[in-house]
């Protein structure tokens, strides 16, 4: 099967036959990764996305010293201690969640052994 490549703004585009989405499974607003190998351009459907839920710990600012808690430090905007203890799974996508800022990794590292349960 042949096609043309297509001015799109300015950019250019592809245009994929029904056929092949179908061939695929790939739907309008799927993704997919685009790839040069051996001089072939290569576009295939990214299987395994990863889902909106996500696993979460509250912050609260009332510290009341329980070993499960993990304090926050002047490198976050986010102030108080990471309750561990009241793990939650979360549909981000619902509640309109949106990014903040990243832990540190040492902070991470420490909410994660207290999660595992394994302490170093």
């Amino acid at each position: 099967m042949f096609t043309t490549i297509q001015k799109w703004g300015n950019s250019h585009a592809v245009r994929l036959p029904k056929a092949i989405l179908e061939m695929t499974e790939i739907k309008e607003n799927d993704k997919v990764e685009i790839k040069v190998q051996d001089g072939n351009l290569i576009i295939s459907p990214v299987k395994n996305q990863f889902t909106k839920i996500g696993i979460l710990c509250p912050i609260t600012n009332t510290n009341r010293g329980f070993p499960l808690h993990v304090q926050l430090d002047e490198r976050t905007k986010t102030s108080g201690v990471i309750m561990c203890e009241q793990v939650k799974s979360l549909d981000i996508s619902a509640k309109n969640a949106s990014f903040i800022e990243k832990t540190p990794k040492d902070i991470f590292d420490e909410v994660t052994d207290i999660l595992i349960g394994f302490d170093q």
